[in-house]
């Protein structure tokens, strides 16, 4: 099977103890498998295969009605039944159809359960170089030898927040978000694409 992608630059380890989650009622918790992170194998506390598909919290990004769920760049997680891994590649997952915003907007992020931390950054893929990848997703590589735009974004670890895209000129974007619990952590990404203002020069 081809291999998960996931950030280099913010690959992190990170070890999780819970296979639940509380969720607010705008999102429910993500089961593993049922994303682009759905490869490695999953295994009890004893190291047996089992059907055990532990959950993380989902996140979301928002704007006058348009919704876009994530796509899901690294997960490691390990509760009481089962574990699981991503595995690293050189590509990034991201939503085929970008979230359109005016210039000067700020969309909002949503996750099913406050994280502890929380931290974000977008920057500009060559749109150009992405596969298709199903399942309403696309990859763009990650050895670029140069971005034109690599901004990290400021945020407060809460379940729901405006995401601080207003500093960002037009164009289109990748944003990831890396979001830790007491429980253990995940990342996500966003494909963002920002429209000159109406009545701009």
């Amino acid at each position: 099977m081809k291999a998960v992608p996931v950030s280099l630059l913010f690959l992190i380890s990170l070890l999780v103890l819970s296979c639940g989650g509380d969720g607010e009622p705008q999102l429910e918790s993500q089961p593993i498998g049922e994303d682009r992170v759905s490869t490695p194998t999953i295994r009890n506390v004893k190291g047996e295969a089992t059907p055990c598909r532990p959950t993380t919290p989902s996140a979301a990004l928002a704007y006058e009605g348009q919704v876009q769920a994530n796509a899901r760049v690294a997960v490691n997680w390990q509760g009481p039944d089962c574990a699981i891994s991503a595995h690293p590649s050189f590509a990034l997952p991201l939503p085929e159809e970008p979230l359109r915003i005016p210039q000067g907007a700020r969309p909002n992020l949503q996750f099913s359960a406050p994280p502890a931390t929380l931290s974000a950054y977008a920057w500009t893929p060559d749109f150009t170089a992405a596969e298709e990848i199903g399942a309403g997703q696309i990859e763009v590589p990650l050895d670029q030898p140069a971005r034109s735009m690599n901004v990290d974004l400021l945020l407060e670890p809460v379940a729901s927040q405006e995401l601080p895209l207003d500093i960002l000129p037009p164009g289109e974007y990748a944003v990831e978000i890396f979001a830790s619990w007491p429980e253990g952590s995940t990342g996500y990404a966003f494909r963002v694409q920002i429209e000159v203002a109406s009545g701009s020069p």
